[in-house]
Parts: C-alpha cells; sequence; structure tokens
C-alpha cells in the first residue's frame, strides 16, 4: 500500500488446531497469527450469504470493526478495484488512524 504501508497490519485467524503448513511460514513473517474458536471469529466476520468464513479476507480498523470484505480467491483483474476501495478507507481514516498504534 505504499506509504500507507505501516498503517496496515496482517493478522491471520487461525480457527483449528492443525499445524501452519511450513510452506506458509516464510510468508507470514510480518503477519500477527491468532488462534480463536470458529464460532467466536463467526460471531464477529460475516461471510456473503452462501459462502464460508474462510472464502473472504476482511479489512479490518483498528477498533476492531470490518469495514469490507474480498474474495479470498480475487482474480488479478479484481485487485485494482480491492485496491482502489482499500485506499479510500486508508484516506478518510488518516485524521484519526496512525502508524504504529
Amino acid at each position: 500500500m505504499g506509504r500507507e504501508r505501516d498503517r496496515t497490519d496482517w493478522v491471520w485467524l487461525v480457527t483449528d488446531d492443525a499445524p501452519l503448513d511450513a510452506a506458509l511460514l516464510a510468508g507470514l513473517q510480518d503477519a500477527v497469527v491468532l488462534r480463536l474458536p470458529k464460532d467466536q471469529v463467526a460471531q464477529w466476520l460475516r461471510p456473503q450469504a452462501g459462502s464460508e468464513l474462510q472464502d473472504h479476507l476482511y479489512l479490518v480498523d483498528p477498533q476492531g470493526d470490518w469495514m469490507m470484505r474480498f474474495p479470498a480467491n480475487l482474480q488479478t483483474d479484481q485487485a485494482p478495484k480491492m485496491r482502489k476501495d482499500w485506499e479510500r478507507l486508508l484516506r478518510a481514516s488518516v485524521s484519526w488512524d496512525k502508524a504504529g498504534r
């Protein structure tokens, strides 16, 4: 996200007890990985009707409110629209959300 990168934190909510795939560990160096019960996560994050919780990527603000959801299998041609929405949200929150919170 360019200069706004410090205002974005990557969090992966794991909802099972399975060990993390070793192939994913390198990509998780900048992420926070939390294990939570699936039912607890499902009370907070809502999938689109007819979809499962894991079918989406969720954008959550620093207060814990989810703002947007994107398909986990986002196609390359959809990425610019997602980025534009994300950038719009970052611009709107610049007055109250500071890096390093």
